[in-house]
């Protein structure tokens, strides 16, 4: 996974760190010593000058000594003294050629060091570049969540205007039906008055119509009863999903909150899983009751109709009922011509009206495709935010990585085929073309990197073999040296006892000359094998900066191919929004054809009250077919336009989900990356800081003046100057590189820090979150006992999100080796879970204390103030690798040893 071989390499790329801080500071070590050699140089250089000019003197002392020795003599002692004056010379040459190959290896040091500073910095930009390019596409990420909403919202408010209209249809047929039962009403009226001996079958007759009728409506109301049930249903559906969404994402924003936190994720999400396929159970039942209760609806609406307007059933109905159906049809024959037409329309209205149902439940199934469809897409996103906020904890990506091969990114990450379209796919071919062009030219740029470590190798390999040469050459030399002094102890026998004294001098100072040269090139040894050292921690040193910079190049490389991806997909955003700009002016038409039909159904009306006038005037119902037909046109066209328009809203919807997806998998994968560059950079300027800080302590400790500094009452509110006869003051300087369990704090929060003694106590003023936080805040301990008492720092951190104070961690300092009136200022670190063996460093903290009353009546020297520093350094390295338990109490530990 991408995640887990991330936190693999993390502590590979901290122990490569923090050897590179190590061999800088042994280096350093080095360069004191260097330094120390060359004094001792310079010293053996004044020795040798000093022996020569004795030795010139006693040549001039046995050439004045002419009754003691014999011109044989004097020549042969001569000449050994002109040897050894050339042996001093040569050996000159080789402490002058050793100074200036040390001063080399000195400034190519001194470049080593500029070049990881300026790496480090490098790191740390790149870093703030990245935060800020996180902020931005956050922000983007918002801002079309709140766009996903208000589409959202508008779909809703469709869906209601759509019911409301189906609810004024069915008012509108209602109507049309009273209507028509009126005119057969009056239809029967007529006939009764023109057919006198039928009063009473027309009596009859109109009984049991009315009878039909109120059974017909008694049915009619408890369609209705069921339909305002049915929706209830479906509002406290919607409701009862409604609060399943939000506690679903209450939960998940919970999870991202709690990342932290050990909690079982598989249990969570086992829980979710089940609500979701409730969820799901739930809706498939609601559908089959919507689809039941349509059915019952459109099957009784046909009885009601065919029950009520179909003049053919009626006449069936009376003719099984009456006996009286001749005489019935003999007067409906006696009928006038214009009843006959009356009687066609009334049939063709029911016609029409037969249609109107028929769309109106083609608009009750598509309206249920649309529910199910939404409710779908609203499950989906609920299981996509579930598996995000799962993947941040189980880590799905993974990172292969081959010895000879650059890394190569390996998405775990599931993509869905379904909304990917071929501009997505031929984009995705080009992205890896051009990611096998980058990987090609990244293996020429480490070939080349190769070949240039080898030609490096080589020419230090050439130079390992002349110092070689050159240390087997003074060995000779000093070999040759030993046997010549040798062969002068041997002739020193054979002198005369009158010359015996001044020979004896002679001798001492060859053999003290002999020592010097000794020690001398012991010291060269010596110097030549920690050069050697040196150099090869220089090499391996290049190495690791090589392959750290291979690594990084990599980094970049993959960070830019994924904000190329962000980059496309916001652009598809963009025409994505441009088209829901069409899709509100096709809403537009539709708001156009809909007062078209409200224009419609008041032509309907009109037609309507027509029926009543063509009883008079027969002329009318040529107009009316002719308004028919305009009518039956329009409302095909509505139809075909509201279908397409529908279809061409649903397919940029898919667009836009699928382009959120992809989204939110780019972010993830650029979220996880940003915190693993955090976790690098953080360390590499941890480490620098510590440097910088070493560096600052080096200087005079008069400098560090008190005078500016504030106070804290023990409220720690009101600020006052530093008072005198305090017995200790304490000023905090600055907090920097807070830490959590080994990782730097990003969250924006305050930091709090709290001090307390056996009787007192104090707090700083709150702080926010920063690498390096300034506080410049100055305490008053009044001490019974200032040897023994012991001050100890707590630093909290509170972030802005919850209302959780998180203890980060504990500094303990002791008083006891002060010295008074001389400030003693200190890099201090903040250790988290103090006392335990799972103690580590959290954070470092600046501090400086100063006494007048107590302590050591004695003003260090700078050399004193710069060993103490060394030696606090060293106990504190000490601590952090072998006693972690002990690290929040360096200081105290430092103070006994100093003690004892």
């Amino acid at each position: 996974m991408y995640s887990k071989g991330k936190k693999e390499q993390q502590p590979a790329k901290d122990l490569k760190i923090y050897e590179l801080e190590l061999l800088v500071k042994d280096l350093k070590t080095e360069l004191k010593e260097c330094n120390g050699l060359k004094d001792k140089l310079e010293l053996a250089n004044r020795n040798s000058c000093v022996l020569e000019e004795e030795n010139v003197n006693l040549i001039r002392t046995l050439k004045t000594m002419g009754n003691v020795k014999t011109d044989s003599q004097n020549s042969t002692t001569s000449a050994g003294a002109m040897k050894l004056i050339s042996e001093n010379e040569d050996l000159r040459r080789a402490l002058e050629n050793s100074l200036s190959d040390l001063e080399k290896t000195k400034e190519g040091f001194q470049d080593l060091v500029l070049k990881l500073e300026g790496q480090i910095r490098q790191i740390s930009e790149e870093r703030d570049n990245i935060a800020k390019e996180n902020e931005r596409l956050v922000k983007d990420l918002d801002s079309s969540r709140h766009q996903y909403f208000e589409l959202k919202n508008a779909l809703d408010d469709e869906l209601a205007i759509s019911k409301a209209e189906i609810g004024v249809l069915l008012r509108e047929k209602e109507r049309l039906v009273e209507k028509n039962d009126y005119v057969i009403s009056s239809k029967k009226s007529t006939d009764v008055s023109k057919g006198g001996n039928l009063e009473s079958h027309s009596k009859s007759d109109a009984a049991s119509i009315s009878l039909k009728e109120r059974l017909l409506k008694e049915d009619v109301e408890e369609l209705e009863v069921k339909l305002k049930a049915s929706a209830e249903r479906l509002w406290q559906k919607e409701n009862e999903w409604l609060l399943a969404e939000a506690k679903f994402r209450s939960e998940i924003s919970a999870l991202r909150d709690n990342k932290n936190k050990k909690t079982n994720d598989k249990e969570v999400y086992r829980a979710l899983h089940d609500q979701i396929s409730t969820l799901k159970r739930d809706l498939a039942a609601l559908r089959e009751n919507t689809f039941s209760v349509c059915r019952n609806l459109n099957t009784k609406h046909v009885r009601k109709d065919f029950a009520l307007f179909s003049t053919e059933d009626m006449m069936i109905n009376i003719d099984s009922s009456n006996p009286s159906i001749d005489l019935i049809n003999k007067d409906e024959n006696i009928l006038p011509q214009s009843q006959v037409v009356l009687q066609n329309r009334v049939n063709s209205l029911i016609k029409e009206r037969d249609d109107l149902h028929e769309d109106l439940d083609n608009l009750k199934t598509t309206l249920l495709q649309f529910l199910s469809d939404i409710e779908d897409r609203d499950i989906y996103c609920k299981e996509l935010e579930i598996k995000l906020a799962t993947s941040n904890q189980l880590n799905y990506t993974t990172i292969q990585t081959k010895p000879d091969s650059p890394l190569v990114l390996d998405y775990g990450l599931e993509r869905k085929s379904k909304h990917l379209t071929r501009n997505s796919k031929f984009t995705q071919d080009a992205e890896v073309k051009a990611l096998k062009g980058e990987l090609k030219e990244l293996q020429g740029q480490l070939n080349d990197l190769h070949a240039i470590q080898e030609q490096k190798d080589a020419i230090h390999n050439v130079r390992l073999t002349e110092y070689q040469r050159q240390i087997e050459e003074l060995l000779d030399e000093n070999n040759s040296l030993c046997q010549r002094l040798k062969s002068s102890s041997c002739e020193k026998t054979r002198l005369n006892i009158n010359g015996q004294d001044g020979l004896e001098d002679v001798l001492d100072f060859l053999r003290d000359k002999r020592e010097s040269v000794d020690e001398v090139m012991c010291h060269l040894e010596s110097m030549w094998a920690k050069e050697e050292e040196a150099s090869r921690q220089i090499r391996k040193s290049n190495n690791q900066g090589i392959a750290m910079t291979r690594y990084d190049a990599i980094k970049e490389d993959d960070m830019r191919q994924l904000q190329r991806t962000i980059v496309d997909l916001e652009n598809q955003l963009v025409t994505e929004q441009s088209n829901h700009n069409l899709i509100d002016k096709l809403r537009g038409e539709l708001v156009q054809k809909n007062n078209e039909i409200l224009f419609l159904s008041d032509e309907i009306n009109i037609l309507s009250e027509d029926l009543h006038d063509a009883k008079r005037n027969t002329l009318v119902s040529s107009r009316i077919s002719e308004r028919e037909g305009r009518i039956s046109k329009r409302r095909s066209r509505s139809a075909r336009t509201v279908s397409s328009r529908r279809s061409h809203v649903n397919t940029h919807d898919s667009k836009i989900n699928a382009l959120e997806q992809q989204l939110v998998q780019a972010r993830s994968e650029i979220n996880l990356i940003h915190s693993h560059i955090l976790k690098s950079s953080g360390r590499g300027m941890s480490a620098s800081k510590q440097v910088t800080s070493i560096n600052s302590q080096v200087g005079t400790p008069e400098k560090t003046v008190l005078l500016h500094n504030t106070t804290h009452s023990s409220e720690g509110t009101s600020k006052i100057e530093i008072l005198e006869g305090a017995h200790l003051a304490i000023t905090i300087v600055e907090l920097s590189n807070l830490m959590r369990k080994g990782c730097l704090i990003t969250d924006p929060g305050h930091v709090i820090i709290k001090l307390k003694s056996m009787k007192e106590k104090y707090k700083t003023s709150v702080k926010e979150l920063k690498t390096i936080i300034k506080f410049d805040e100055a305490f008053h301990f009044f001490l019974a006992k200032p040897t023994q008492d012991v001050i100890t720092l707590h630093v909290f951190y509170k972030s802005k999100n919850n209302s959780y104070l998180y203890h980060i961690g504990d500094a303990c300092f002791s008083m006891a080796t002060l010295c008074r009136g001389v400030p003693r200022r200190r890099t201090v670190p903040v250790v988290q879970y103090p006392g335990t063996d799972d103690a580590c460093r959290a954070a470092g903290i600046e501090i400086i204390l100063q006494t007048n009353d107590f302590g050591r009546i004695h003003h260090p020297s700078d050399a004193e103030l710069k060993e103490e520093d060394l030696r606090y350094k060293n106990l504190t390295e000490n601590f952090e690798k072998t006693a972690p338990e002990k690290l929040h109490a360096v200081d105290i530990y430092m103070a006994s040893s100093a003690l004892l």
